[in-house]
């Protein structure tokens, strides 16, 4: 079996995406480390549970992460697909980055009310359910048949 070389095109798009990608991740790793270690920290000193300190620097998160996050997608995806900037593009991005934020601070206020009397030890995995479980949700959201419709031909 032969082995295809890669053209220059393909190879500078691999770097970039690299690079993109990678800044994008460092970015979102050190916000993220460091917001849940001041989350953490406050928690403690002032007697709050987690979950309330999660859903106090939830619209934080979603401005400074997943604002800078769907402008990447969108400018990546405009290199890959040769076209203009699409503005609505970052909005779609921004709805269902606003789904899972929204999940997530109704399940925080849940668990808050729950589970508030617990030790950190047994709040923190219950947390992370709370983190995860959004994200399924907007897979399942961009999975039915209107928005993934609507999605292809945003994204085309």
């Amino acid at each position: 079996m032969s082995r295809r070389e890669w053209t220059e095109e393909e190879k500078f798009w691999v770097r970039e995406g690299l690079i993109l990608f990678m800044s994008w991740f460092i970015y979102t790793a050190a916000t993220s480390f460091f917001g849940m270690e001041y989350i953490t920290s406050e928690a403690r000193k002032s007697g709050i549970s987690l979950f309330a300190a999660v859903k106090m620097v939830l619209l934080f998160v979603y401005i400074v992460d997943f604002f800078p996050a769907t402008i990447l997608i969108e400018f990546a995806y405009k290199r890959v697909k040769k076209r203009s900037f699409r503005p609505l593009n970052v909005f779609i991005g921004m709805l269902l980055f606003g789904e899972a934020v929204l999940v997530t601070y109704a399940l925080c206020a849940l668990f808050d009310v729950l589970f508030s009397h617990l030790s950190y030890l047994i709040q923190l995995p219950l947390l992370s359910i709370c983190l995860s479980i959004p994200s399924v949700l907007v897979a399942f959201t961009s999975r039915t048949r209107k928005v993934s419709t609507y999605l292809k031909k945003a994204f085309e």
